[in-house]
């Protein structure tokens, strides 16, 4: 798929907000760091960046074929669902270089998972070797989720669900916003849509 061309479901998503990171600045941020790495690391130059529009449960992977392909790809399902998280574009940038250490790690010394070679091509990065994604802060669609309830502010997931919220469970919600800030703050609460990527306040 062309790298600027949008699903319906990622239009939506990019629209509905104006002070939020859009997908064109993602795609152009991960078209730039791959560049600066391929540049850097030689060894990496049959290695194809691209979207994958079916991975659902991960922002981003490395992965090699049977066939001798070997590709970088994020998810243009997932990235649109988290362009309102905060510092976005920071995070992403750290899961495009977190994939383009496994790839790395694979062409240098033949690794394959968050081992200690890994690490080490992570720290070449200058980053932290850990795992960057985290299922509390960024967005995913599990299988038979339909809607998730999060903090606008923070990203903090507090759950997903596979029907839309009743009044028990949006008061629960609360519960769990009102502890986590220690003050009552319902106003930075919302109900997102996981197809469509369009959300609401919970009042």
């Amino acid at each position: 798929m062309s790298l600027f061309r949008l699903t319906k479901t990622e239009q939506t998503a990019t629209i509905l907000k104006t002070n939020m990171t859009t997908f064109a600045e993602v795609a152009n941020l991960y078209l730039l760091v791959s560049e600066e790495v391929k540049q850097k690391y030689p060894c990496l130059q049959s290695w194809q960046v691209t979207w994958n529009s079916r991975l659902k449960n991960a922002m981003g992977r490395a992965s090699r074929s049977s066939k001798g392909i070997k590709k970088i790809e994020l998810s243009t399902k997932i990235v649109a669902l988290n362009l309102r998280t905060p510092d976005f574009l920071n995070k992403i940038k750290e899961t495009i270089l977190h994939e383009w250490a496994h790839a790395l790690d694979w062409e240098q010394y033949k690794g394959w998972s968050h081992g200690a070679t890994w690490k080490k091509c992570m720290m070449s990065f200058g980053l932290r070797p850990e795992r960057c994604f985290d299922g509390n802060l960024w967005l995913t669609h599990p299988n038979k989720a339909e809607y998730v309830i999060r903090n606008s502010s923070t990203g903090r997931v507090w759950r997903y669900l596979a029907n839309k919220p009743d009044e028990k469970t949006l008061t629960t919600a609360h519960h769990w916003h009102r502890v986590q800030l220690m003050r009552p703050a319902r106003e930075e609460l919302e109900l997102i849509h996981l197809e469509s990527g369009s959300f609401k306040t919970i009042e």
